[in-house]
């Protein structure tokens, strides 16, 4: 050992290596393969801005190429230069343009399309990663593609472009989101056609009529009925379908029948087979059997009159019950 002012060297046994420590530095000289300098490589960042022919040095030194504006095309290094196997270079979009990465004789992830980067932004920016197989190039899209054939199709985004007041919808082809009053009989951006009746939901609705005797203590007389004709009367725009006939007395022992019809301001067609018994003691009877067809085909701009007949005597009160569906117009 000897020493020396004013760094001191101090000699270990490393097989053939010998370090000498100067200050803070360190020199080491060996004749050992397996103490060869192991550096990873540095990469460089390389800004362009149009059209740009990769070089076999860009690959081997690992760079990172970077794009701030323009639409243009990079091309990869030619099949006559292959890039070794594991060396690659990264290309990062922060610009509104599109960039196309394209082949020069070789295949990218097995097909011979060419890559393209969409527009990015300083905070959502895209990138490619490209890597040679030593014949071949592998390649990955990071960020939102702009086609569906690109690579991380599962990323693709909606683009919001404040749809405001309406219903959201596509516009064209793009992923821009827009919104309108949608008109069902066309127009540009629209939905076109007419959305099928069945399509829309059945809604249920009922309609009562009742009445009392007009005759001594109350008893029903003929004709008192009359006082209910059009008082359930469909002016909704749609047409309804009668599901269901019922009728209650307040008689115990009650007698009397409701024939009902579409009355003077429709067709006059009865809306049963045959006159309907009501109810005794205010409990409604089960449904009349209804007819088919028109019969049962409540039109808008009609009304029913209840046709009341049978034995009244005993009853000083009638209720009948119309159910119907219908579906919105």
């Amino acid at each position: 050992m000897r020493l020396r002012a004013p760094a001191i060297g101090l000699l270990l046994a490393m097989g053939s290596a010998v370090p000498w420590l100067h200050g803070q530095s360190a020199v080491v000289r060996t004749n050992d393969t397996r103490l060869a300098d192991a550096r990873a490589p540095l990469s460089a960042v390389v800004p362009e801005t149009g059209t740009y022919q990769v070089l076999a040095a860009d690959f081997s030194g690992y760079k990172t190429i970077t794009v701030s504006s323009g639409t243009f095309t990079i091309t990869l290094v030619a099949s006559t230069s292959q890039p070794a196997a594991g060396q690659y270079v990264r290309i990062i979009n922060y610009g509104s343009g599109v960039v196309t990465v394209a082949r020069s004789g070789q295949n990218i992830n097995g097909g011979t399309a060419s890559l393209t980067i969409p527009a990015g932004s300083a905070t959502v920016p895209t990138d490619a990663f490209v890597e040679s197989d030593g014949t071949n190039y592998v390649a990955k899209l990071n960020g939102k593609p702009a086609t569906a054939g690109n690579a991380d199709t599962a990323t693709n985004g909606v683009v919001s472009s404040s749809p405001g007041v309406g219903i959201a919808h596509f516009a064209g082809s793009t992923q821009t989101v827009t919104s309108s009053a949608v008109n069902l009989a066309g127009g540009s951006n629209e939905v076109t056609g007419v959305l099928p009746v069945g399509n829309l939901p059945v809604l249920h609705g009922q309609c009562t009529e009742a009445w009392g005797g007009s005759g001594t203590a109350f008893a029903l007389v003929s004709g008192d009925d009359a006082i209910a004709n059009n008082t359930c009367y469909n002016d909704s725009g749609a047409t309804r379908t009668i599901t269901a006939v019922k009728c209650r007395s307040d008689y115990a022992s009650n007698a009397v029948t409701v024939n009902p019809t579409f009355g003077s301001a429709g067709t006059g067609e009865a809306i049963l087979t045959g006159a309907l018994t009501c109810g005794n003691s205010y409990a409604y009877s089960a449904t009349g059997t209804l007819d088919t067809g028109a019969h049962i085909a409540w039109t808008t701009g009609t009304g029913i009159d209840p046709v009341m007949a049978g034995t009244l005597t005993g009853s000083t009160s009638i209720a009948l019950l119309i159910e119907y569906t219908y579906q919105p117009y």
